[in-house]
């Protein structure tokens, strides 16, 4: 319950999703030292959108510069964390709740989406979109065990495989991604952990005083 109430909050929070497809640019909000520990729900909500604000100074450009940019086919975007497998699963599952999945293999590192289409096609914040009705695209995630910083750490891979069936007897069209909705997921995941983590911080600290507040009284 707590975590669904302050993960609603954290996402009411206008947060600038333009980001460089090609940064290499590592996000890891692990590295933000918090030494004061939350009291409140609201203090660990201005906390996580701080956090976030500060972390995507650094990776941001405009949108025009990113209108400009593209990708190679079937190129992956990706990022790492610092996180145990669990917690890198529900995030990734989070961020994934209103895509239809076609393989949700996670023994092997592997959720495809099936074919986005329709209203369900992702829409830029910065303009509007319009799209033939042949457009559609399915997401393919890898999840790559390695280490970060001599720690632990998964890299998490987005691939958008973007086609457009011109009529019905041509093959489909492939075409490349600008990149931005791999990102604007790769984001969520960043901040899920982000919520994940504050509010376990939140818990732990709680749970400390309570104990010691006991043994005074003892």
């Amino acid at each position: 319950m707590v975590l669904n109430s302050f993960r609603k909050r954290a996402m009411s929070l206008k947060v600038p999703l333009i980001f460089s497809a090609h940064s290499t640019v590592q996000f890891n909000l692990n590295r933000f030292a918090i030494k004061a520990v939350p009291k409140t729900l609201a203090t660990i909500t201005l906390m996580v959108a701080l956090a976030l604000n500060t972390s995507l100074l650094v990776g941001c450009t405009t949108a025009s510069d990113q209108l400009s940019t593209k990708l190679k086919l079937n190129e992956p975007v990706s990022r790492s964390y610092i996180t145990s497998l669990g917690a890198l699963e529900t995030a990734i599952g989070q961020s994934l709740v209103k895509y239809p999945l076609r393989i949700h293999n996670l023994e092997a590192g592997v959720i495809e989406t099936d074919f986005v289409t329709g209203k369900n096609r992702f829409q830029p914040a910065h303009q509007p979109s319009s799209f033939s009705s042949g457009y559609r695209y399915r997401l393919i995630v890898h999840i790559v065990k390695g280490t970060l910083d001599e720690q632990a750490a998964y890299n998490v891979q987005i691939v958008k495989k973007i086609e457009i069936l011109r009529d019905f007897f041509s093959d489909p069209e492939p075409i490349p991604s600008d990149g931005l909705e791999e990102q604007a997921l790769l984001y969520r995941i960043e901040r899920e952990l982000a919520i994940r983590d504050l509010v376990k911080k939140s818990l732990d600290w709680k749970n400390q005083k309570a104990l010691k507040e006991f043994k005074d009284q003892n």
